[in-house]
C-alpha cells in the first residue's frame, strides 16, 4: 500500500510541466555497475534495481555494465553514464579526474555506521601510548595499496606534518591487517595498521574490523593492544551522479535511494549486497581521506 501511494504520489509530481521538462532530457538514464568480466550472469542480478529506479524517476532505466571499476570511472567522467556505483577510493579518482560528480547516497553497515577508520595499535602497558611515542619504531602496515592499511594512514600522517619514510626506523607490510596486528602481539613490530569501526563494545573488539575479527576467532584479547591513533571516518563507497544532473532529479534520486531498503527490499539488496543498513546521505567533503590519498599514478591507472 505504502509503495503504491509513494508512486501515485510520484506520477502526480511528473505529471507538471516542471517535471515534465527535465524528464525530456532524459529518453533514457543510464546506470554504471562494475559486473566483472561475467556480464551476462552478474548483471540480471541487478534487475530488481533497475527495475525501482525506472519506476520511480519515471524515465527508462538502462544498466551500463562495466569489467572493473577503472571502466566505471571511465564511463562515469566521460558522460557515458549519468549515474555511478563506486567503491570510496574509485569516487575519490573519479572526482579528481574531473570535478564533474557528486555522492547521493552511501549505505550504511548493519551496525549503523556510515564507514570505518585506519587505526595503528600497540601493546597495551607498553612504552607506545602515543604516535609521538613511534618514533624511530618499527610499524607494520597492510599489504601495499590497501586502503585503511596503508594509503590513507600514510596521507593522513603527511597531512599531520609527520614524513612516514623518515618518522619510522622501519616500515614493512605485512599479508594482510590481521597478520599486522599478530606482529605487534608477537613483539616483531612496535604497532601496526588497521580498521576498525570504532563502534560498539570496545572488549569485544568493537563492532567491525580487524581487532573484531581476532576476537572473535580467539585469537585476541582487545584488552592487550591500545589505539594510539585513527584517521577521520572513511565512508563506505557512494552513488554518485552528474553534478549538472537538475536539481529536481538530483532530488528525487537521493529520497528515492533514502527509502529503498524499505520500499523495496529485493531492490536495496540487488545493487548493496554487503552492508545492511540502508542508505544516508553524503556529501563530498567526507571523502576527504581518499582525496588526500590519491597521487597522479592513480589517476593515470584510471586513465588507461
Amino acid at each position: 500500500m505504502r509503495r503504491r501511494l509513494k508512486m501515485a504520489l510520484i506520477s502526480l509530481l511528473l505529471a507538471t510541466p516542471a517535471a515534465a521538462d527535465w524528464r525530456l532530457a532524459f529518453p533514457v538514464f543510464r546506470i554504471g555497475i562494475v559486473t566483472g568480466s561475467a556480464t551476462s550472469t552478474t548483471l540480471p542480478a541487478y534487475e530488481p534495481f533497475r527495475a525501482y529506479m525506472e519506476d520511480v524517476i519515471g524515465v527508462p532505466v538502462e544498466l551500463i555494465p562495466a569489467p572493473n571499476l577503472a571502466a566505471l570511472i571511465d564511463a562515469h567522467t566521460s558522460k557515458r553514464v549519468h549515474y555511478a556505483v563506486y567503491s570510496a577510493s574509485a569516487y575519490a579518482v573519479a572526482w579528481t579526474m574531473c570535478k564533474c560528480i557528486e555522492p547521493l547516497v552511501a549505505p550504511r553497515a548493519s551496525d549503523g555506521s556510515l564507514g570505518y577508520h585506519a587505526i595503528i595499535v600497540a601493546r597495551d602497558g607498553g612504552s607506545i601510548g602515543a604516535m609521538k611515542d613511534l618514533e624511530n619504531k618499527k610499524i607494520a602496515y597492510s599489504i601495499s595499496g590497501s586502503v585503511a592499511g596503508h594509503l590513507v594512514p600514510v596521507a593522513e600522517m603527511r597531512r599531520a606534518g609527520i614524513d612516514p619514510q623518515t618518522y619510522f626506523s622501519t616500515s614493512v607490510h605485512a599479508a594482510s591487517s590481521r597478520a599486522g596486528v599478530k606482529a605487534v602481539l608477537e613483539g616483531d613490530v612496535a604497532a601496526a595498521t588497521a580498521w576498525s569501526s570504532l563502534q560498539g563494545a570496545k572488549n569485544k573488539g568493537y563492532s567491525r574490523g580487524t581487532l573484531r575479527d581476532l576476537t572473535d576467532t580467539g585469537e585476541l584479547d582487545p584488552a592487550m593492544l591500545r589505539i594510539i591513533w585513527k584517521s577521520r571516518q572513511i565512508p563506505h563507497g557512494p552513488h554518485a551522479v552528474l553534478n549538472q544532473l537538475p536539481p529536481k532529479l538530483l532530488s528525487l534520486l537521493r529520497q528515492s535511494l533514502l527509502a529503498i531498503d524499505l520500499e523495496d527490499p529485493a531492490a536495496y539488496d540487488a545493487v548493496e549486497r554487503h552492508l545492511g543498513g540502508g542508505f544516508a546521505v553524503v556529501g563530498h567533503d567526507e571523502y576527504g581521506p581518499l582525496l588526500d590519498m590519491i597521487k597522479p599514478e592513480h589517476i593515470k591507472k584510471a586513465a588507461k
